[in-house]
């Protein structure tokens, strides 16, 4: 059987190609040579890859030795990789996928620097501390994932939807949690108080004027802060809380108007950082504005003035965190304010969303585990530049520090030149700081507020600013 096979095979192999011998030379001959051309070829194309191959990594290593990987000079930490985000002059957020920049700088990239635009260097905004938020970010913690179908339906123990903010059992966990931060940092008295949320300090603050007005009977009841105060109390009523609330303004008050004030009380106050005393003792209806009373803006704990015990106290996450577009406030009131306050919430269909609570949880529960590591890096940011300008102020006499060292603001007072001349010094330098008007203070009488929480790269055009005043010889 296998001679036949083996015949079969011989016979097909002269059957396919029919050749004589010399026609088997020369067609082996010719196969040789397509043999010897394909590989010729093969060689060029393997020649043509491996130099393209080299190309293409000197390309490689030559990036990665600009971009610094290769000479020591760059490092995988946070810090680096901040750095790169647009520029390093703005931040970018995976909704837009847009560069958002800072002062002074704009293009896609915020690559383009503007030497002579003008700085707002008084708000309030809490640039600083999303660098430790940064940080947080780029170790991959405090991330802060809401699933699409999180708590769709209105949230409510109760009738009533609109009211989930205050009786939902998610917010009364909430409310622990908080308490328990309050109590681990013993900045107000937690017994015997509820929890009331807002839409910011400032939601709260009009809901209890309007609170204070229905528990006293009094309309309007007189809203009174003492000098300098926060520009915002005035506006607490206008518009729909006029009928309950008016600005008192500092003026005299007649004993007949005792039982009608509302005193709010700022500690450490804004602008100055100081902590004042109430003007109205006797009174029992007051307020303490608490949203900076925490440790980051005190160079130590026992700075602090101990806890405090009010009938109604008002926090943020402005001031706590930096998370101003949250716009989450809470505030810590005796049982009959706080059902008041939460009347006039749930009257006005303001509650808070479930996200908020979310975020809010998420920061809360960090600042119970790790608070002391957030707000120590805050603290110290702070005093680098306290220390940066406390230094260009000891060189000069044209301008005094008038309020506390430590404080989110510098609060300064022009000394021997007239108010227009104080301005006109500081706006030729392309610097706006809040002026003492915004304050209460009369116009004749030259203070300033500075932010020291701005971003990194604005603070230092504020300083190289302020020194260039400073050094102004013809001031």
């Amino acid at each position: 059987m296998a001679n036949k096979m083996e015949t079969m095979e011989t016979s097909s192999f002269k059957g396919d190609y029919g050749l004589a011998g010399n026609d088997k030379t020369a067609l082996l001959t010719s196969k040789s040579n397509s043999s010897d051309g394909a590989s010729r070829r093969n060689k060029l194309y393997l020649m043509i890859i491996l130099v393209l191959g080299a190309i293409v990594i000197t390309l490689g290593f030559l990036n990665l030795y600009q971009a610094g990987y290769l000479d020591g000079s760059s490092s995988d930490d946070s810090d680096a990789s901040t750095d790169v985000v647009c520029n390093g002059h703005g931040s970018k957020y995976d909704d837009t996928n847009l560069c958002e920049c800072i002062q002074c700088w704009s293009g896609p990239n915020c690559e383009t620097e503007s030497e002579s635009c003008y700085i707002s260097a008084g708000s309030g905004q809490p640039f600083l501390f999303l660098e430790f938020w940064d940080k947080m970010a780029a170790n991959g913690e405090m991330e802060v994932y809401t699933p699409i179908n999180y708590r769709v339906p209105y949230q409510s123990n109760t009738i009533g939807p609109f009211r989930a903010d205050q009786n939902s059992s998610f917010a009364q966990q909430l409310a622990q949690l908080i308490r328990r931060v309050h109590i681990k940092y013993g900045n107000v008295n937690m017994t015997n108080k509820h929890i009331v949320f807002g839409m910011g300090a400032s939601q709260l603050q009009t809901a209890s004027m309007v609170a204070y007005s229905k528990l006293k009977n009094e309309y309007p009841i007189l809203l009174f802060d003492q000098l300098p105060y926060y520009f915002g109390y005035p506006t607490r009523c206008r518009g729909a809380s006029s009928y309950h609330c008016e600005w008192y303004d500092n003026k005299q008050i007649n004993a007949s108007d005792i039982d009608r004030i509302v005193e709010i009380v700022t500690i450490p106050n804004n602008p100055d950082g100081f902590a004042p005393e109430r003007i109205y003792p006797e009174i029992d209806t007051y307020a303490l504005d608490l949203v900076y009373y925490w440790p980051h803006f005190y160079q130590s704990n026992d700075e602090m003035e101990g806890m405090y015990d009010a009938p109604l106290s008002y926090f943020s996450f402005t001031k706590f965190t930096g998370h101003a577009a949250s716009r989450f406030g809470w505030a810590v009131a005796d049982p009959s304010v706080a059902s008041a306050m939460r009347s006039e919430i749930s009257a006005n269909l303001l509650a808070l969303s479930v996200d908020n609570f979310r975020r809010a949880w998420t920061i809360f529960s960090f600042i119970e585990e790790r608070g002391d590591e957030y707000f120590g890096y805050i603290r110290d940011r702070l005093k680098e530049r306290w220390d940066e300008l406390l230094e260009i102020l000891d060189d000069t006499n044209a301008y005094e520090l008038e309020g506390r060292v430590g404080s989110q603001y510098a609060w300064l007072r022009c000394v021997n030149k007239t108010n227009s001349q104080c301005q006109s010094a500081i706006r030729a330098k392309n610097i706006n700081p809040y002026w003492g008007t915004s304050f209460g203070i009369p116009s004749s009488q030259g203070y300033a507020r500075f932010n020291l929480a701005e971003y990194e790269d604005t603070w230092q055009r504020i300083i190289k600013a302020f020194r260039e005043v400073v050094d102004d010889e013809d001031f």
